[in-house]
């Protein structure tokens, strides 16, 4: 695949839609760190996010997500799933607000 030249990139930035954004492929899974079973978030992944080039599983029963932070909008992100189809990728300023998000659009456990 040939790569597009610096020039054109903002440009094809607007036209990929967000819901194709993944984790950055340098991240480290931390593997599952939020969970609709007990509506939990593990202790100190916010920080640990924020700090490291990770990011973690948000597995549910109607859904499957992945979260990282954003260094440059300075926002958590949730990338959606369902039936292993990416659904929609979101930005909230923190997991909690990811977390009653996905809760209220695609149910809680």
């Amino acid at each position: 695949m040939n790569k597009v030249p610096e020039e054109d990139e903002d440009e094809l930035e607007d036209v990929v839609e967000d819901q194709d954004r993944k984790p950055p492929a340098n991240f480290t899974n931390m593997g599952c760190i939020m969970s609709n079973l007990d509506h939990e978030i593990q202790s100190g992944a916010e920080q640990w996010l924020k700090k490291n080039k990770a990011y973690g599983e948000y597995p549910a029963s109607n859904f499957f997500a992945t979260v990282w932070f954003d260094r440059k909008e300075k926002l958590f992100k949730s990338r959606v799933q369902q039936y292993h189809e990416c659904v929609e990728v979101i930005s909230k300023p923190s997991l909690s607000k990811i977390m009653a998000y996905c809760i209220d659009k695609y149910g809680g456990d």
